[in-house]
Order: structure tokens, then C-alpha cells, then sequence
């Protein structure tokens, strides 16, 4: 028999969104039936909450183009944790001719391990090689309230609409629920839906007092993140809160090491000595389990544990590659697996590094991050 989850297709009277008691983390949730409105515009009527949530990407992308403007300013949320995972290129090349702040948020994660300076350098090279002209960067925590109030002066101080963009989970919202706690808003000014697309996508539209409004942006998902393919049990236990301590592993050549169910880092260099070692620095969820073992056994040691030993895994196995990544010149440097982290290490010629994962997450070797 199929179940309909949608309330007696009910739409909620603040949004419009197609009231639903399935799934919390989407438009249209209700816990209790007899609300007329949606969790998320509950929150924003009673208490001035802003709540993330998602969408379609596809209807994501079509209202995107519909309310651009290159007049807009856009504050890029991205996560200091999980840089490749928060990215999104249909996004910078949206936005390309635009001003643009790129927020990176989830500072206090990495605040202790790289000094700003340093973290400016990286983030000011990697995006100098993306789509966008005109870009300044914010470093923000919401979590720690750290540098909330320069972020406020560079809100209060733009000469067009703002648009709060980004993916799901980099904080967006609870970035902007920061804002408005350090404007004093909560009890004074209204937060209201913007329902100017005249369709059940509606952003959130916020006045703070100046000639022009900011909007929170519902996050896209990235289809390139590891949270995408684990299952619901899984989910809360993919996203890191805390001050990352990094795990360093020595490894012999032909030596992989797992991360959780999540990713194998396999190490390969033909050219030492079976007894030579290299360190190799694991930046990952605090709370995940790491496992060496001889490449060779790698096959074995999974069949034997995925099932009742390893709790942050996929929902299926069914779609994995392998990422090789040759090494020709000796330097320092990260490879991030999008969703997971990233491993910082000092590579050598003839070294072969590769990683495991599911084929749709994405893993990229840059200059060394942290």
C-alpha cells in the first residue's frame, strides 16, 4: 500500500510549501497536524529563527538565474572544514561578475592548527583560480560569535540586495541568526518570507534598518559530498562541530589506512625500502575511527568489518573508485576527499597516492591547506 506522507495536501499558510510529517530537514515539515504552519515558518514567526533548508537543485538553479542581478552582492558561505564539499561551481559562475564575500565559516575549526595569515594565502590562491573577478573574504564563526561584528559592518555598508548563498550545512543560517542577535533584532524587527518569485521557493528576506534587504538563500546540495550517500542513521555523525586534532600515521609503502566506511588512502612508492616510513596527517571528524592495515588485506579487512564494526559508512557499496594521484614533484600537500577532510603530506617523486570512496565523491590534491 503507498503511504502518503503529505497531510492532506495542506500548504502552509506562511510559505506555501506542501505541508509534510516525513522528513524534518525539508520545505513543508509539520510535527503537530493541527499547525498551519511549517516548522521552518513557525520559527520564523515565534521566535525570528531562521532553519536551514533544501531544495531541488535543479528548481534551485532556475530561481537562481531568475533573481540575479549583477548589482547583487553575494556573502559565498564556505566551510573552513570541508572547503572541496562546500563549494559549488554553478554557483561562482553565476556570480562570477559580481562583489562577492566569501565567508569562511567554521573558523574556530581550524583556528588553532594555521594562523590567518597563512589560511588567506591558501584561500586567496585557490579561489584566484576559480570563475570569480571580485571577491573579498570574511572569516566567521557562529558557533564562537568570532568576528560576527565585522560582518555586520560589511551587511550594513553594501549598496544593493545581499544574498546569503551556499551549500547545505556550511552554517549559513545560523550564521545569520548571529547577525540579527548582534543587531538586537529579535524582538524588534520581523523577519519575513519573501514570496516575490511567486512560487512555493521562497527566500527568507530580512530588513535591517538600511535602503536594501538581505535574503537567506535555501543551501544546495552538493551531489560531490560524502553526506550525500550515507544513510539517515548516519547523517549527524558526518558533520564536524569541534576543533579538528589531526591523526598523523607513519606508513611503509604499499600501506592504506581507513576512514571509517567513508574513504581507503592507499600509499605506494616502488622505489623504497619496504622499511622506510612517511607521515602522513589525517584532518577528519574527531569522533571517526582510523584503520591501517597492508594494502594487500584491504579487501578482507572491509568484507569483515563494514557490516557490525564500522559506523560511518555508505548506504550502498555498490558504486566505488579509486582515485590515483602520481606525485612528480617533492613538496608539501592536501588531499581533500569532499565531505571527509583532507590528508596533509609531504610527497616525493614516484609516490602514488590513492583514495577510495564512492565514484560521485569528489577528491582533489591542492598545495598544502593545513
Amino acid at each position: 500500500m503507498e503511504v502518503n506522507n503529505n497531510i492532506n495536501n495542506l500548504n502552509c499558510t506562511g510559505c506555501g510549501a506542501l505541508l509534510q510529517n516525513n522528513n524534518i530537514e525539508e520545505k513543508g515539515y509539520i510535527a503537530n497536524l493541527e499547525h498551519e504552519n511549517c516548522l521552518r515558518c513557525f520559527k520564523i514567526k515565534n521566535y525570528n529563527e531562521i532553519t536551514d533548508y533544501n531544495i531541488d537543485n535543479e528548481d534551485f538553479k532556475h530561481k537562481m538565474h531568475d533573481i540575479h542581478n549583477e548589482k547583487n552582492v553575494y556573502f559565498y558561505v564556505i566551510d573552513a572544514f570541508d572547503i572541496l564539499g562546500s563549494r559549488n561551481k554553478f554557483l561562482e559562475e553565476l556570480i562570477q561578475n559580481n562583489h562577492v564575500y566569501i565567508v569562511i565559516n567554521k573558523y574556530d575549526l581550524v583556528m588553532k592548527l594555521i594562523s590567518q595569515t597563512e589560511i588567506l594565502k591558501y584561500f586567496d590562491n585557490l579561489f584566484g583560480k576559480s570563475e570569480l573577478k571580485n571577491f573579498e573574504f570574511i572569516f566567521t564563526s557562529s558557533l564562537k560569535n568570532y568576528n560576527i561584528d565585522n560582518l555586520v559592518k560589511k551587511i550594513k555598508n553594501v549598496k544593493s540586495d545581499a544574498y546569503f548563498i551556499g551549500a547545505s550545512n556550511v552554517g549559513k543560517s545560523s550564521l545569520l541568526n548571529a547577525v540579527l542577535k548582534s543587531l538586537m533584532l529579535h524582538k524588534n524587527v520581523k523577519i519575513t518570507v519573501s514570496n516575490y518569485l511567486a512560487t512555493t521557493l521562497d527566500f527568507i528576506k530580512i530588513n535591517i534598518g538600511t535602503n536594501y534587504n538581505i535574503f537567506d538563500c535555501p543551501g544546495i546540495i552538493n551531489d560531490n559530498s560524502a553526506i550525500n550517500y550515507v544513510g539517515k542513521d548516519t547523517y549527524k555523525q558526518i558533520i564536524n562541530n569541534k576543533l579538528v586534532r589531526p591523526v598523523t600515521y607513519q606508513l611503509n609503502p604499499n600501506q592504506s589506512v581507513f576512514m571509517e566506511g567513508l574513504c581507503m588512502l592507499l600509499f605506494e612508492n616502488d622505489h623504497m625500502k619496504k622499511t622506510d616510513k612517511r607521515n602522513f596527517h589525517f584532518y577528519k571528524n574527531n569522533k571517526w575511527n582510523l584503520h591501517r592495515t597492508k594494502s594487500i588485506n584491504w579487501k578482507k579487512y572491509f568484507m569483515n568489518n563494514v557490516e557490525k564494526n564500522i559506523d560511518v559508512k555508505f548506504e550502498s557499496y555498490k558504486n566505488m573508485q579509486e582515485s590515483i594521484f602520481p606525485i612528480v614533484k617533492d613538496k608539501w600537500y592536501s588531499l581533500f576527499i569532499a565531505g571527509c577532510g583532507w590528508v596533509t603530506f609531504k610527497g616525493q617523486k614516484n609516490d602514488h597516492i590513492a583514495i577510495w570512496t564512492n565514484e560521485n565523491v569528489e577528491v582533489q590534491l591542492t598545495e598544502r591547506y593545513i
